[in-house]
C-alpha cells in the first residue's frame, strides 16, 4: 500500500486531512508493532485509547513540523475556538477572518473546514451559501481551492444542475479537462451525471476532450465506462435514418483514429441493426449462453434507445446512455439456470440488482441509481408496445419502480448527498403514463 500524504483526504472517509484525522492513531499502531510485547503487561486492556491528561497537566497539542511554533499556536487556537462554535454564521465568519488574516496558513484548514461547512449548510437547507463560500475560495484563495478543486467543482456543478443554471457549468469543468488524470474520479462522476440529466452537449465535450489523455495513462486502470460514454457521444453522427454498413465502418474507423480503440465490426453491425429493428415482441424465455444472452441484452437496449429518441424527442446521446442501464440490468439480473425469463422486474430482484450495480462499500452512486430506475420505468412502456407486457404488467412495474425510488431517496436522505437535488422529478421526461 502506498504511503498516504499528510495533506491528502483521510482514507477513513471523514473528509478531514490525514494529518488532522487518523495519522496520530496510525503512527501509534506502527510504534506498537515495532515494540516487543512485555510479558508482565496484559495483552488486552479495557480502554486502548490515548490516556487522558492528569489533573493540572495540559492536553497534548498537535504540532505540525512544517510550521513554526508561533504558527502552530495560531492554528491550534483557531481550531479550539472553531470547535466550540455552534452557530453556522459564526463558524463561517471565523473561517473567513482567518483566511484574510493568515492566508499562508489557510491550507491547514481548507479541506476539513470546507467539508464541515458544507455538511452544516446542507443540514440547514442553505446550500446556496455553501456554494458562495466555495466561490470565495476559488476567486480569493485559488491556491487553496486548487488543492481539492475536483471535489469543489463537482459540488458546484451539482448545485447548478439542481437550479437549472446550466450555462454556468462550463467554468467548473476546466480543472477536470486540464488534468483528467488527477481528477479521474470526478471525470467519471460528472460525465455520468451530465448524461443522466440530459446535458448531452456538455457531457460530449467533456468526454471527447479527456478520453485520449486518460487512455494513454498507464497508471490508470482501463477506463471502460468512460469509453462506453464516448461511444454514445459519437454514435449519433453515424446512426443514419436507415441502416448502413458504411455508417458502421466509418464509426469503427473514427474510433480507432481518435482514441486508438479497436472495435469488432460484427458486433457493431449487430448494434446498428438492432437500433433500426421494428418494435416487435422479444422472446419471453431464452436458452442462456453467455455470449447469446449478452447479444440479446445489448440488442434490446439499442432498440429501446430508438424508442426513447423517437417518442420523447430525447437527444440520441441521452437515449443511448439511458438504454445502456437496461442492458446492464438485464445482464446482472440473469440467473444461473439454463432457462430464464428475459424481463423480470419484480421488486425484490430490482432492489438486489440495482444495489449490486450502483452501491459500492455502502456508498451509492445516486445519479446512476436513479437513472436506472428511470430507464426501467420507460422500458416497461416500451415492452408494452412490443407486446411483451400487458398494460397491467406495465403499470405494476412502474408503480414498483416509483416505490423503490421513494424508498431509496428516503433511506439516503440523512446523508444529504448533493446529487439528490439534481433529480427533483420522476420520471424524468414526462407525466405519468
Amino acid at each position: 500500500m502506498s504511503k498516504i500524504g499528510r495533506n491528502e483526504p483521510c482514507p477513513c472517509g471523514s473528509g478531514k486531512k490525514y494529518k488532522k484525522c487518523c495519522e496520530a492513531s496510525d503512527l501509534k499502531k506502527e510504534i506498537e508493532k515495532s515494540q516487543p510485547v512485555k510479558k508482565e503487561k496484559p495483552l488486552f486492556i479495557e480502554n486502548d485509547s490515548f490516556p487522558e491528561p492528569s489533573e493540572g497537566e495540559d492536553a497534548e497539542v498537535y504540532q505540525d513540523p512544517d510550521l513554526s511554533e508561533e504558527e502552530n499556536l495560531l492554528v491550534n487556537e483557531w481550531y479550539e475556538h472553531y470547535d466550540n462554535l455552534e452557530d453556522l454564521d459564526e463558524m463561517r465568519s471565523h473561517v473567513e477572518g482567518f483566511l484574510e488574516a493568515y492566508p499562508q496558513l489557510a491550507e491547514y484548514l481548507e479541506l476539513e473546514v470546507a467539508y464541515d461547512l458544507g455538511e452544516q449548510y446542507r443540514e440547514e437547507n442553505r446550500t446556496k451559501e455553501y456554494i458562495e463560500f466555495l466561490d470565495l475560495l476559488r476567486t480569493k484563495h485559488p491556491n487553496i481551492y486548487s488543492q481539492n478543486a475536483g471535489f469543489y467543482d463537482t459540488e458546484v456543478i451539482m448545485y447548478l444542475i439542481s437550479c437549472k443554471e446550466f450555462e454556468k457549468i462550463p467554468k467548473y469543468l476546466t480543472n477536470i479537462k486540464n488534468d483528467p488524470d488527477e481528477y479521474f474520479d470526478q471525470l467519471e462522476e460528472v460525465s455520468g451525471l451530465l448524461l443522466a440529466v440530459g446535458l448531452d452537449e456538455l457531457a460530449s465535450d467533456l468526454i471527447k476532450s479527456t478520453l485520449p489523455t486518460v487512455i494513454n495513462n498507464n497508471d490508470l486502470f482501463y477506463c471502460e465506462s468512460l469509453s462506453v460514454k464516448a461511444f454514445f457521444c459519437l454514435l449519433p453522427s453515424y446512426l443514419h435514418p436507415v441502416y448502413s454498413d458504411n455508417g458502421v465502418k466509418s464509426f469503427i474507423k473514427d474510433i480507432d483514429e481518435s482514441f486508438g480503440l479497436k472495435l469488432d465490426e460484427t458486433i457493431w453491425k449487430a448494434n446498428f441493426a438492432n437500433f433500426h429493428k421494428p418494435f416487435k415482441e422479444w422472446p419471453k424465455r431464452l436458452n442462456k449462453k453467455s455470449e447469446d444472452y449478452t447479444s440479446f441484452a445489448t440488442g434490446v437496449s439499442y432498440n429501446f434507445a430508438r424508442y426513447l429518441h423517437e417518442k420523447y424527442q430525447l437527444p440520441l446521446t441521452t437515449a443511448l446512455f439511458s438504454s445502456f442501464h437496461i442492458g446492464q440490468y438485464l445482464l446482472a439480473a440473469a440467473p444461473e439456470s439454463k432457462k430464464l425469463n428475459t424481463f423480470d422486474f419484480s421488486p425484490g430482484l430490482m432492489d438486489e440488482v440495482l444495489c449490486r450495480l450502483h452501491i459500492s462499500f455502502m456508498i451509492p452512486d445516486i445519479a446512476q441509481l436513479l437513472c436506472s430506475l428511470n430507464s426501467i420505468y420507460y422500458f416497461a412502456e416500451y415492452l408494452e408496445l412490443c407486446g411483451n407486457f400487458t398494460s397491467d404488467e406495465r403499470r405494476k412495474v412502474q408503480e414498483n419502480v416509483k416505490k423503490l425510488r421513494d424508498t431509496t431517496l428516503s433511506g439516503f436522505k440523512e446523508f444529504r448527498f448533493p446529487e439528490m437535488l439534481c433529480f427533483p422529478d420522476f420520471p424524468f421526461w414526462s407525466e405519468e403514463v
